[in-house]
């Protein structure tokens, strides 16, 4: 029997699914078995030097999804002001803005965004 967090992470890949014509983003599990290991993909943001190119990321569920924000790392080597090596957080633990996560939210807002410029220049 499946949890209440694995049937929202499948609905949520089942959506990320659905719309990847219109959006590009792509998720799907490492292993058929672990929902909460996957590997994703997104286009760069149009109008930017990332344009044209498709970025990789290892993404990791917590337990406490959607509580708490998937852990993911570019696989794809990039140079970027906002991302590091390391491990990104995305909207880090108690963030006031959201208190629950989606996946296609938690992609879309991975540091290359493709919806929305975070620089104010």
């Amino acid at each position: 029997m499946s949890t209440t967090r694995e049937r929202r992470i499948a609905k949520e890949l089942a959506d990320l699914h659905n719309d990847k014509d219109a959006s590009g983003v792509v998720a799907t599990p490492i292993d058929n078995t672990n929902l909460t290991h996957l590997k994703g993909t997104f286009p760069g943001p149009p109008d930017t030097p990332y344009a044209g190119g498709t970025f990789q990321i290892d993404i990791v569920i917590p337990e406490m999804y959607p509580f708490k924000s998937p852990a993911m790392k570019f696989d794809t080597k990039i140079w970027h002001p906002n991302v590091s090596s390391v491990t990104v957080r995305v909207l880090g633990t108690g963030h006031a803005r959201k208190a629950v996560f989606s996946g296609k939210a938690t992609l879309a807002e991975a540091g290359l965004t493709r919806y929305e410029r975070r620089d104010s220049s």
